[in-house]
Order: C-alpha cells, then structure tokens, then sequence
C-alpha cells in the first residue's frame, strides 16, 4: 500500500491501513459491521506477523501462534460477531456475491487452487482497497498484504453487511 492510502481517512475518521503503526487494538462488537473497520483489525502488525500454519496442525490458531487463509478470515471475523465456517469453501457459500467491479474494502475474495486449475474454491483473503488484498499466504510468506491474483480469482463475497450472529 503507497504512503497515500495511510493517510487517507475512511468514515469514521480512522487512518486506512493505520494499524501499521498501532498495536492491537479493540472494535465495538454488535450493530453493522463496516468494510473498513475489518480492514483495519485485518491489517494489524501482530496480524502480518503471524505464520500461515494449516489449522488442522495445531488445536488453537490466533495472532502469533498461526492460521491458514480460512481461519484467518474466520478469526477476523469472529471479532465482530459474525461466525464463518472453517473452510473457504464453505464461507464462499455465504453473504451476498460482490462483482469484481464492485469490490469494497472488508469483501472476501476467493480464488482456485494454482496448481489443480479447478475453478473451485481453494484460497481466501480480505479486500483492502486498491487491488490488493490481506491474507494468509503460504508457509513460506505467512500473513501478509499484496496485490489480488485476479488468473485464479474465483470471486468474492460481502460478510460485513450482516449483522452479528447470523451468519
């Protein structure tokens, strides 16, 4: 992300991507879930930090300890209240089917797996704005922010408009 979008202000007055420069931080849990509030929880160092680690080697993933591209998702999620399924497969069966062309910060974007070249599900992260997205990499990048692959994007989903426990 360039110098520009840290300091732009989303609508509630927060830095985009100021959780570069910030430790962990809390959100109000409950009502309506913004795009950018799950970007910025999304994008925090601790969170960059943290090793992609499959989620069925180890009984509890979180910041610091490891996740995969799902359970990262399903983690950040679950800090607003709004439970997603395991695999993304499984969470690109809920919400509301987004266009590319429509993409909004907090959207989850999905993509096949490289290697197979099957149009099913086999990789998720987080829209950020700008084409590029936060997720759960590989063993070898871990948690990090880069550009959308769009030759394997299957597509994407919006989860931030729910409101919490429905999903």
């Amino acid at each position: 992300i360039g110098r520009g979008n840290l300091d732009r202000l989303n609508s509630s007055g927060h830095a985009f991507g100021s959780a570069y420069a910030s430790p962990a931080r809390q959100f109000q849990r409950g009502g309506e879930v913004s795009g950018q509030d799950l970007v910025n929880y999304a994008t925090q160092q601790e969170f960059l930090d943290t090793p992609y680690v499959d989620h069925t080697k180890i009984p509890e993933w979180g910041p610091g300890k490891g996740w995969d591209c799902s359970s990262f998702t399903s983690y950040v999620f679950k800090n607003f209240g709004i439970q997603l399924p395991a695999l993304s497969d499984s969470q690109y069966s809920m919400g509301t089917a987004v266009a590319r062309e429509d993409l909004q910060p907090g959207d989850l974007v999905f993509f096949h797996n490289s290697s197979s070249g099957t149009k099913t599900t086999g990789h998720v992260g987080i829209y950020i704005g700008d084409g590029k997205m936060v997720n759960a990499a590989s063993p070898s990048s871990g948690t990090r922010i880069e550009d959308v692959t769009w030759d394997t994007y299957v597509g994407a989903r919006r989860m931030s408009g729910l409101q919490p426990g429905t999903a």
